[in-house]
């Protein structure tokens, strides 16, 4: 990640570097931008913040929930591998793929059954791929990878410390020969549980052998780019998850060879991104849950290349300005306190925003929130949100007596669910920030939240937000109709 956005995940003293970017400006005033349409909306919020001290931080959840018509989540059942089974054709197609995601959305995945469901949710599988296509694209990337990696050990023949990466690798070989070789040894090592005897077989797996190794030695490779992100990359990895078990002891630290292996494959071969600070914890993630180097990178690569520009630091203003200008419509007045402190840059959403919330709950509630809110299912444009705005969209007809069809309703699609997330987590701590007496307290109270929220309650605010979100915007569009009706009469 260029520029001080990089240094925003880690400690306070990054944290104050990263106020001074030159691209805050821009987003404090593209969020200024909605302040007479905040001060309107912000009071159908106002309604439902409690002013007794029974709920905690002063929220009347219950009074949102009705309001939004919001289930409970602390009795949704996640979704586990026998439900997963009844949504599997013969074939293996997933046939209700959009239940899938709902299901996801409103309860999670069983810790146990995530590895299989989480290569279908970020795009490793294909929900209507057949049994006889995913095993077929499981050996061709496993090949693949293999390639990738080698290609990269024999360019570079040493790390930055004089270390050879592969002893197995011989220097003075063609490019083409090691890399076939690697591939070879590493799929038989990991795929092949016994020898290959089918002289048709084994014409299959020497074929997806050259494949791979042609696709690897043809991507282009820039040395100086990757030694870079290798540097960076040996600092990170060591300091990844090192609190939970999976990254302890002798395994422990294969696991985080493994993790290295796929942050410099992923860096090589992805010029335009390369490694930015905080892909480890995005990574680790993956790995974690599908516990295979392979399944991780391809998983790791498709997320990354899906959201690439939150690494990029005019990718996340834009973001931490969504965050901005969502907070001015829903909730003025805490905005309009926090420009008061000079606090309303809201820097501190760029953790949240690039690690998904990580490190803002327990490492087991930040992969249910990651998959919640990757699961697609409520999203501006999605089903969901589409569903809501008509719905309220049909109200406003009636209530109008029925005399305005075809309106279009202007929904920021910038407005995605992980930015309910960051404005539901304001607003779970608001009697806290409207506590503070400046910046720095501000600062401290939403970057110390590890303790005291709770998950479920933070799901639950941000999806009342996003359907009150749909609902005034639909009832600001048939305002403006109206309004113009007035002026033309």
């Amino acid at each position: 990640m260029d520029g001080n956005m990089a240094h925003c995940i880690d400690g306070e003293e990054d944290e104050d570097e990263a106020y001074q970017n030159n691209g805050v400006q821009v987003v404090v005033n593209a969020a200024t931008a909605c302040h007479v349409e905040g001060q309107k909306n912000s009071a159908i919020v106002e309604d439902m913040i409690a002013t007794g001290q029974d709920d905690q931080n002063n929220l009347n959840l219950s009074k949102w929930k009705r309001t939004a018509a919001v289930s409970d989540r602390n009795v949704q059942l996640p979704l586990t591998k026998q439900i997963w089974q009844t949504h599997i054709d013969k074939d293996g197609r997933i046939t209700n793929e959009d239940k899938i995601r709902e299901h996801i959305f409103k309860g999670g995945i069983n810790p146990d059954d995530r590895r299989d469901i989480w290569k279908f949710l970020f795009g490793m599988y294909l929900f209507n791929s057949t049994f006889r296509e995913r095993q077929a694209l499981d050996e061709e990337r496993a090949v693949r990878y293999f390639a990738l990696r080698a290609r990269w050990q024999f360019e570079l023949k040493e790390d930055n410390d004089g270390q050879q990466f592969d002893d197995n690798i011989n220097p003075n070989e063609p490019v083409f020969m090691v890399v076939q070789k690697q591939v070879k040894n590493e799929f038989s090592k990991h795929y092949l549980n016994n020898d290959c005897s089918d002289f048709q077989q084994q014409q299959q797996f020497n074929f997806l052998y050259t494949d791979a190794t042609l696709y690897a030695c043809r991507q282009p490779f820039d040395e100086d780019l990757t030694r870079q992100a290798i540097h960076t990359i040996n600092k990170d990895v060591p300091r990844t998850d090192r609190f939970i078990e999976f990254y302890r002891g002798e395994q422990g630290e294969k696991r985080l060879e493994s993790l290295r292996n796929i942050l410099i494959t992923f860096a090589a071969f992805h010029p335009d991104v390369t490694y930015a600070q905080g892909m480890n914890d995005v990574l680790s993630r993956f790995l974690v849950v599908l516990q295979s180097e392979v399944d991780a990178f391809w998983c790791f690569t498709y997320f990354v290349e899906k959201v690439e520009d939150d690494f990029r630091s005019s990718g996340m203003l834009q973001k931490i300005a969504s965050v901005q200008r969502l907070l001015m419509v829903l909730d003025s007045k805490l905005f309009e306190y926090l420009e008061s402190l000079n606090a309303s840059d809201l820097m501190v959403c760029h953790r949240w925003l690039l690690l998904t919330f990580k490190r803002e709950f327990s490492f087991d509630d930040s992969l249910k929130i990651f998959e919640i809110i990757y699961s697609g299912h409520l999203e501006p444009h999605s089903y969901e949100g589409a569903k809501a705005i008509e719905q309220q969209r049909i109200l406003e007809i009636e209530r109008g007596g029925g005399c305005i069809h075809g309106l279009e309703v202007d929904v920021n699609s910038e407005f995605t669910f992980d930015i309910f997330v960051s404005v539901a987590v304001l607003m779970t701590v608001r009697s806290s920030i409207m506590k503070a007496t400046d910046a720095t307290e501000v600062f401290s109270c939403l970057n110390n939240l590890t303790t005291g929220m709770d998950l479920n309650t933070v799901l639950e605010v941000a999806e009342c937000l996003f359907f009150i979100y749909c609902r005034t915007t639909v009832r600001d569009s048939f305002e403006i109709i109206q309004s113009g009706k007035d002026v033309v009469e």
